[in-house]
């Protein structure tokens, strides 16, 4: 009877671990097209910021929006880009002594009937490091739930089959 309730804990078991590990993985990919999406949407936001700012008639140099976000403006060359793009790169950083991701938007505008591309980088190192930690929760809390579920599974199924295994024993005992 032993061999029955190992053999259907291990069939759940199993079974459970594709479910988590095919949960865990969704979870990791939606995370990060919802910070990918988030990430994109601040730039249009950061746009309009730049695009007010500039258009008041401001002074044209390198804006700081938040820490980590990078601003340039330039003259436009007419064989440059006459729509914005998004696009993923890196640069070196001086003080990590390594390279870092970036996502930027380049887009073209016409201040004081000049034209301009203005280039808006935002780092993603903070993303990177964020979705490694929510990976480490999921990862967690998969396998507490793995190992309760192997637990609790072993426990209901002793509890249930304890009355057949109480008259097994009791026919194996009977003596005529």
């Amino acid at each position: 009877m032993k061999k029955l309730l190992y053999k259907t804990n291990r069939y759940v078991v199993f079974l459970s671990l594709g479910i988590l590990l095919a949960g865990s993985i969704g979870v990791y990919f939606a995370v990060i097209y919802m910070i990918d999406d988030e990430i994109t949407e601040h730039l249009f936001f950061e746009k309009k910021q730049v695009d007010i700012q500039l258009n008041k008639g401001e002074k044209l140099s390198p804006i700081e929006l938040n820490v980590g976000d990078k601003i340039k403006i330039d003259t436009l060359d007419p064989q440059q880009i006459t729509k914005p793009v998004i696009r993923d790169t890196s640069f070196f950083d001086l003080n990590e002594k390594e390279e870092i991701p970036y996502r930027q938007l380049i887009y073209p505008a016409t201040i004081q009937r000049k034209k301009y591309i203005i280039t808006i980088s935002k780092s993603l190192l903070e993303t990177d490091d964020f979705v490694a930690d929510i990976s480490i929760i999921v990862a967690s809390i998969a396998l507490f739930l793995l190992i309760a579920l192997f637990f609790l599974n072993r426990w209901i199924s002793k509890k249930i089959w304890a009355p057949f295994n109480n008259t097994l024993y009791q026919l194996k005992n009977f003596d005529i």
